[in-house]
């Protein structure tokens, strides 16, 4: 899966033979070790609607299951972008905003979150409410 950043360099991503992730930039440096997840926060330059969709059309050309889209570190790439300030944290957030799920991670991480706290007061109110 081959696309451009906001900058204008062009990126990668796919699945190496054993079927690890992984990211691969346009100075060649190409990564695969599966704790560098903020190698893959360039994808959340796209809507997460046009990222899951593209990503889904190149398994299906490489006539690979569509379930394999489970096996993307999504959670993992939010909490290393969210983790930066910035551009990045910009982009998870915006990601959240349009209705990217909350990750039990991501709660614990970011408790005073505003999206957080709506979830948890919510989340008490079904608990209190029964």
């Amino acid at each position: 899966f081959v696309y451009e950043s906001s900058v204008g360099t062009e990126h990668r991503i796919g699945l190496t033979d054993s079927g690890v992730w992984s990211a691969e930039y346009s100075d060649g440096l190409h990564i695969t070790n599966t704790e560098k997840y903020f190698a893959f926060v360039t994808v959340l330059e796209m809507q997460r609607g046009v990222f899951v969709s593209t990503l889904k059309k190149c398994l299906s050309e490489l006539s690979l299951s569509e379930n394999i889209i489970s096996t993307f570190p999504f959670d993992e790439v939010m909490l290393a972008a969210m983790k930066h300030s910035g551009h990045w944290g910009q982009l998870a957030e915006q990601w959240l905003e349009s209705g990217y799920p909350l990750s039990p991670e991501i709660i614990i991480e970011f408790p005073d979150h505003v999206l957080v706290r709506r979830e948890q007061k919510r989340r008490m109110e079904l608990i209190t409410n029964a």
